[in-house]
């Protein structure tokens, strides 16, 4: 499976943060590592995304700085025709104090 970037600007399975509105135009660093098992009917990947601001923020009297999370994404595909494509996926977000403080800033 080719990881897509859809068309809000979300880079993970979770949409949990969206470009520019979250991050308030500072700019999103995601390195991920992806392990993946491919067959010709299942397929398994496995990604750990790292998120954290690519400038330094100032909102009030916080600095944020540093990372914002960890997403673990878990996806299995099985193939069992060229027609029929089933996918299972389960994903985990490890949201840092830093992730709070730019989720807050919306409201």
């Amino acid at each position: 499976m080719a990881y897509k970037k859809n068309s809000s600007k979300n880079f993970n399975h979770q949409n949990f943060i969206n470009i520019p509105t979250d991050t308030r135009q500072q700019g999103l660093i995601d390195p991920y590592l992806r392990l993946g098992i491919l067959n010709k009917k299942i397929t398994s990947t496995l990604d750990v995304h790292y998120f954290s601001l690519a400038h330094q923020n100032n909102s009030g009297f916080n600095k944020i700085t540093g990372s914002l999370g960890t997403e673990v994404d878990l996806l299995a595909e099985y193939k069992p025709s060229p027609v029929i494509n089933l996918q299972l996926g389960y994903s985990m977000m490890f949201a840092t104090k830093n992730m709070e403080l730019i989720k807050e800033r919306q409201k």
